[in-house]
This record gives structure tokens, C-alpha cells and sequence, in this order.
């Protein structure tokens, strides 16, 4: 390394200005094997991702170091000390190399994130399924439960007409008995009148009715809640799709970088 060396002009030390021009070679071998040595561990720990954390924005080496020469010029007595004051910068010899290394980490992880993405897309279609397989069972059961209330209601309305016309009939039997004045009456039982109606039919139909109606509208709520439920799904899907997009169009990037 040369370096050019030009002293002040002094006014008494003007016939010793010629003598101090001239170059002085400094020697800087060892101190740049020294830094050379020290970018290029940086750079082996770089491609294996274990660099300084101040390194891994730019991979440049600055080093400076100063130092005294004391000249001395044959024949003469005068003296002169310079100052030297060097900067070396170097920089990473195989600085692509390390991007490149970096990349690939990226893209591994991103390969990861969509693996992890296209397996939670496929969890929640197969989800979806099963909702829509559960829908259709539970719309089956409610359209079912609705025919079976149609039948009881109808059932319902034959029995009112049933009991309408039993009831008529025992009430006219009971007037034409006391009308007569008919001691006995089988319709006389412990004091008070006894509804002959058979075994409760009315009520029982009444009860059952109630019982579908309600089992109706279970099967309704639970239809209602697995729409909500196959609804959030959808979504769910619609973003992790967005998501495995993003992150698609990020690898080609990186990968074009």
C-alpha cells in the first residue's frame, strides 16, 4: 500500500521540503489478513444463520487502526513524524451466497406455512362436509317431523269430531233419562258424572302433538345452528385460501429475488 506524503510549507524548513516529499510504503499485509480472515468467518456463520445480529442487515466489515512513522532521511538531521490514519472496508467475497442462503431458509419456511395452511383447508372442507351431510339430515328429520305433525293434526281434528258427537249424544242420553225420571244411571259413579271418553284418546293426541311440535322445533334450532356453524366455515376457508395465496406470491418473489 502506497501512500502519498506531503508535509506543510514552512517558511524555515523550506530547504528541507523536497527532502519530505516522497512515498513511504506502508506494510499492511497482516493487518488486512487479520480483517480478511475475520469477513470471511462472518460470512460462514452468515450462510448458516447464526450471525451477529448487527450483521445480518449488511454484510460489510469496517476496520480502521492509526500508527506513527518516524522518518528519517540520510545526510540529514531533520526529522519528520506523520500520522497514519487507514480505513479498510471489506466486503463479504461471497456476499450472494449468503442471500441466497437466506432465501432458502424463507422459502422453507414459507413451504411450511402453506403445508400448514393447505392441511387447515382441507381439515375445514372435510368439516364442511360433515356439516352439509348434518344438514341435510337435520332438514330430512325437520320436513319428516312436519309430515308427523300433519298426521297428528289431523288425527287430532278426527278425534275432536269424534268426542263432539259422543259427548252430544251422552248429554241428550242423560236428559231423556232424568226426563223420565230414571232412578239408575250407569253415568253415575261415587257421586259424581264419570267422562266416558275412551282411555283420554283427545288427551293423549293433545300430548303427542305437543311432544312433535316441540321435537319440531329442536330439529329447527339445531338446523339453524349448524347453517351458522357451515357459514363460519366458509369463511374460515375463504381466508386461509387468501392466505395461502399471500403467501404463494411471496416464495415467487423471493424466489425471482
Amino acid at each position: 500500500m502506497n501512500i502519498q506524503i506531503q508535509k506543510k510549507k514552512k517558511k524555515r524548513d523550506q530547504h528541507l521540503r523536497d527532502d519530505l516529499l516522497g512515498v513511504v510504503k506502508v506494510d499492511c499485509s497482516s493487518r488486512f489478513k487479520e480483517i480478511y480472515g475475520k469477513a470471511e468467518m462472518l460470512k460462514e456463520r452468515a450462510i448458516k444463520g447464526i450471525a451477529e445480529e448487527e450483521q445480518k442487515e449488511e454484510n460489510v466489515l469496517h476496520y480502521e487502526f492509526s500508527d506513527t512513522l518516524a522518518l528519517r532521511i540520510p545526510g540529514k538531521e531533520a526529522k519528520g513524524v506523520i500520522n497514519i490514519h487507514l480505513s479498510c472496508q471489506i466486503l463479504f467475497p461471497l456476499n450472494t451466497e449468503v442471500r441466497l442462503a437466506r432465501i432458502s431458509r424463507s422459502c422453507d419456511q414459507l413451504n411450511a406455512n402453506i403445508r400448514d395452511l393447505e392441511q387447515q383447508i382441507q381439515n375445514a372442507t372435510q368439516q364442511k362436509r360433515q356439516h352439509e351431510i348434518s344438514l341435510q339430515d337435520l332438514e330430512e328429520q325437520e320436513k319428516k317431523l312436519q309430515g308427523d305433525v300433519a298426521n297428528l293434526e289431523n288425527e287430532k281434528k278426527n278425534l275432536n269430531a269424534k268426542v263432539l258427537y259422543t259427548y252430544t249424544y251422552k248429554h241428550t242420553y242423560i236428559k231423556c233419562v232424568f226426563m223420565y225420571d230414571i232412578k239408575y244411571c250407569n253415568n253415575w259413579k261415587h257421586g259424581e258424572w264419570v267422562d266416558e271418553r275412551p282411555n283420554g284418546t283427545l288427551a293423549q293426541a293433545n300430548s303427542d302433538n305437543n311432544h312433535a311440535q316441540s321435537e319440531k322445533e329442536k330439529a329447527h334450532e339445531n338446523l339453524q345452528q349448524a347453517k351458522v356453524h357451515l357459514a363460519d366455515l366458509t369463511s374460515k376457508i375463504e381466508t386461509l385460501d387468501k392466505e395461502a395465496t399471500a403467501l404463494s406470491d411471496e416464495k415467487q418473489q423471493l424466489e425471482h429475488t
